[in-house]
């Protein structure tokens, strides 16, 4: 990885970098995750022609939720961009300043760029939380997926498709 004077700078470059993501093929693999109704899946990510990036693309969703809900997040050591489809939620921009040209509250969807939050990296400490969002609008799983590999350079293999968990049966 490219050498940066501060974590921050390490982290702007990483995501600024052309990736891809690494053993994504056919059904994905969805696990159930820590809380209830929970269903996880994550995939290593790379660096175009350099392997052993400690980075993932994790997605979590809550097929039970309708309207359905899905988060979708850029992990280097912690949390570096993120997606939350949360079309009932939202979230309190308490942080912001003027040039962040961010309302105060986001209803909905949203994104966590990392060029919003980069300035809550303090010292060789990523913040544990993105305070800063702004709305994104509400799309449909497959759309959201690609387009915030896209906004984080992380191509998404050629014919490759993610579908949400489907919702369980219950029993009669």
């Amino acid at each position: 990885m490219a050498s940066g004077d501060t974590l921050a700078e390490r982290i702007t470059w990483l995501v600024d970098q052309p990736k891809t993501l690494l053993g994504v093929r056919g059904m994905a693999d969805w696990q159930r995750g820590n809380n209830a109704g929970e269903e996880r899946i994550s995939w290593p990510i790379a660096l175009v022609g350099q392997p052993g990036l400690d980075a993932e693309l994790c997605v979590v969703a809550y097929p039970h939720h309708r309207p359905q809900e899905w988060h979708i997040n850029f992990i280097a050591g912690e949390r570096v961009m993120g997606l939350d489809h949360e079309p009932e939620g939202g979230h309190l921009n308490s942080r912001r300043i003027p040039s962040d040209n961010v309302p105060l509250l986001v209803s909905g969807p949203h994104a966590h760029l990392w060029s919003d939050n980069l300035r809550f990296c303090l010292g060789n400490a990523l913040p544990k939380r993105l305070p800063i969002a702004r709305a994104v609008p509400s799309r449909q799983f497959d759309s959201s997926l690609r387009w915030f590999c896209d906004a984080a350079h992380i191509t998404f293999p050629s014919g490759a498709a993610l579908h949400l968990p489907p919702r369980e049966q219950l029993p009669l």
